[in-house]
């Protein structure tokens, strides 16, 4: 009798998220790589923005920092939407690639979008906090350097901080604003999931903002943030947290959520 093919036999290993319905609350332009993972691993993603993006409150200062790109030592994005923003504000036809002698971004998808767009990627923090760029970035430059950081406007003030305090020049540039979504779909996703995700601070303060007692209703949820500076704001706000992504990206969110 001829013997069965290799892993015939074997079974594939079903996901924890298989059956389970999940809430995204981050844009959704943004979402669709997460929902798209959610329902390979046989969940029901409940796509539902807590925020939105907008224009900074000083857009003014964000034109002129892109129009002086070229005079900084080091150009820090810490966002996909950070990049795109920047492109928006730059001039038609400014070389913007030849300009800032270094770049940083946060993340493998903001890296690759700026090496999409022909800028050569320089430093790479090895975890999305701001601690370690901020080290990592320390390291790599020089008293005195010039520092345009490019990022949203709720941003936390961590980084800013310890490179003044090591004598780098930092514009710390407000490139655009998240806010809070008024939906009551999304008080309605939250009632029916089986699990919250949050990618950022301001998906934490959305849903709160939206959700009339979220904190009780947390209490019969699973809770997962995309990293420990989400899960601060989350714990902040009452919710508990039950998944901290180890990667602070989609597939580390979704590792994070197998382990629960």
């Amino acid at each position: 009798m001829p013997s069965s093919p290799p892993n015939t036999r074997q079974r594939l290993t079903p996901s924890r998220l298989a059956g389970k319905r999940v809430l995204v609350t981050r844009p959704r332009g943004d979402a669709l790589e997460l929902a798209a993972k959610l329902s390979a691993a046989g969940a029901t993603a409940l796509v539902v923005p807590a925020i939105e993006f907008g224009a900074p409150d000083d857009e003014a200062r964000a034109v002129a920092a892109v129009g002086d790109a070229a005079a900084y030592a080091w150009l820090v994005f810490t966002s996909v939407h950070g990049v795109n923003t920047f492109l928006a504000y730059a001039a038609p036809g400014t070389p913007i690639a030849s300009g800032p002698s270094r770049i940083a971004a946060v993340g493998a998808k903001t890296a690759a979008r700026l090496e999409q767009l022909g800028w050569r990627v320089d430093f790479v923090p090895d975890e999305a906090i701001e601690e370690v760029l901020a080290a990592g970035l320390i390291e790599r430059s020089a008293a005195g350097d010039r520092i345009l950081i490019f990022r949203a406007q709720e941003a936390r003030q961590a980084l800013p901080a310890l490179l003044r305090a090591s004598g780098r020049v930092v514009d710390d540039v407000a490139g655009y604003a998240t806010r809070a979504v008024r939906d009551p779909a999304l008080a309605e996703a939250a009632q029916a999931a089986d699990i919250w995700t949050f990618t950022s601070g301001s998906t934490v303060r959305g849903l709160i903002d939206n959700v009339p007692g979220a904190r009780e209703l947390a209490a019969g949820k699973i809770v997962a943030c995309i990293g420990p500076a989400t899960a601060d704001v989350a714990r902040a706000y009452g919710l508990p947290v039950h998944a901290t992504a180890s990667a602070h990206d989609v597939d580390g969110l979704l590792a994070a959520l197998e382990c629960v």
